[in-house]
């Protein structure tokens, strides 16, 4: 079963937390976002001193309840992502509002691994 285009995804979510080199939880210190449509793209976006900026795009997929695929389709300012595909691991919490993405992402060429970890909250948009 495919669960692209999950709704509870849909919207835009801060990253507030991610892993240092020695794998200890640490609060996540300036403005990135992470926007979800409900067409399975996705943007990235950092905040600047001189505004914001998107760093990469893609579609994504929830292929199960526990493996999110995303395909980075367009680098822009700053990324070193791949432009492949990238299996993570991910999880909600049972109220929806907290996204945590969990695994290896390949950087600048496949030159290397990145272990990646981050918790995402939803922005609650009034």
């Amino acid at each position: 079963m495919t669960y692209a285009q999950a709704p509870p995804l849909t919207g835009i979510w801060e990253l507030k937390k991610t892993k240092n080199a020695q794998g200890a939880v640490q609060e996540f210190a300036f403005g990135v976002y992470k926007i979800f449509s409900n067409d399975g793209k996705f943007s990235n976006m950092q905040l600047t001193p001189n505004g914001a900026i998107l760093t990469h795009q893609g579609v994504f997929e929830l292929s199960d309840s526990s493996t999110y695929l995303e395909n980075v389709t367009n680098q822009q300012t700053g990324s070193h992502i791949d432009k492949a595909q990238t299996q993570l691991n991910y999880k909600l919490s049972e109220n929806g509002d907290v996204l945590t993405l969990e695994g290896l992402i390949k950087m600048q060429g496949g030159a290397y691994n990145f272990k990646l970890y981050e918790e995402w909250q939803k922005v609650k948009l009034h």
